[in-house]
């Protein structure tokens, strides 16, 4: 876990565990995940991005 003033960015197993509780508490939510690919995707790319933002480039 990491320290308090630190950012955490969940994995795409928590991203989709986080999906699998909504899905079981909402009837309308979408079962399905298209694409897991896309996740680590964008997980990625906002890390990336933050990482940049906090070097100052």
């Amino acid at each position: 876990m990491p320290a308090e003033d630190e950012l955490w960015y969940p994995s795409v197993d928590d991203i989709l565990l986080l999906h699998g509780d909504i899905v079981s508490e909402d009837d309308e939510a979408s079962t399905g995940v298209t694409d897991p690919d896309r996740i680590g995707f964008a997980i990625d790319y906002v890390d990336g991005d933050e990482a940049i933002s906090e070097n100052g480039s």
